[in-house]
């Protein structure tokens, strides 16, 4: 099953964070036996997709809202 750093990767992101944050994650990575790019690209991922997923629920949820709003 391919995962998210399966894929050839072109595009580049940066981050600056405190060395405490930095340390947790290399641990973290560290204990799944990944590299740190590699944890938090799957980590944010996971966590992005559940998030765009919401908000297409809560769009719909609103539209729907909206409706019923207009009916009344």
């Amino acid at each position: 099953m391919a995962t998210v750093t399966d894929r050839v990767q072109t595009a580049q992101i940066c981050l600056r964070t405190t060395p405490h944050l930095k340390s947790v994650i290399e641990r973290a990575a560290n204990i799944v036996g990944v590299s740190v790019s590699s944890f938090v690209l799957q980590q944010s991922y996971g966590v992005a997709t559940r998030l765009v997923s919401g908000e297409q629920s809560l769009v719909s949820l609103r539209r729907a809202f909206q409706s019923f709003e207009q009916a009344c």
